[in-house]
């Protein structure tokens, strides 16, 4: 069910970030765009495993198989620094995990990230129908979106509370 609501939430992130390239004023490198009749390479940075990538880019590459083709470009790690350099880059970054919340908000603030809320609005869904209103509450930046969760760790401590 996660795996669904990942890659229904990364098919309308990808619809946004296909219309903010066609508004982008040019500033990507010339060529991303699809030709006639091929899918549109959508350009996937992270800095997961490889291999364990692989399940996720099939069932996408299947899902939307001929009108996108989802490519991974493996980052060398997490560090603001390379990320930062990434999309300083000029090559195409159409999705690009984000672990850090204080790079998110200040990505978003500085106009990098784009908004989603209006893709979300568009194809008539409420973001926290979708991913729970506690998640809505984390990712709300002065009422937009730039994210969608893709994973969710949780961490547990067990204790013997006759011992404590």
């Amino acid at each position: 069910m996660v795996r669904k609501f990942f890659i229904a939430g990364l098919g309308l992130f990808l619809a946004a970030a296909w219309l903010f390239a066609g508004a982008g004023g040019g500033e990507q490198k010339t060529g991303t765009s699809a030709k006639p009749g091929e899918p549109y390479k959508v350009y996937f940075y992270a800095w997961t495993n490889a291999d364990n990538m692989t399940p996720l880019l099939e069932a996408f590459n299947k899902e939307f198989a001929g009108k996108y083709e989802m490519v991974y470009q493996k980052l060398a790690d997490a560090r603001t620094m390379t990320i930062n350099t990434a999309l300083a880059s000029g090559e195409q970054i159409d999705v690009m995990t984000q672990s850090s919340a204080f790079d998110q908000r200040t990505r978003a603030d500085s106009g990098i990230y784009l908004g989603l809320k209006r893709f979300f609005t568009a194809e008539g869904l409420d973001y926290a129908g979708v991913f729970g209103k506690s998640i809505e509450e984390t990712q709300n930046y002065n009422g937009d979106y730039y994210g969608i969760p893709y994973c969710n760790n949780i961490n547990m401590v067990f204790f013997n509370n006759k011992d404590v």
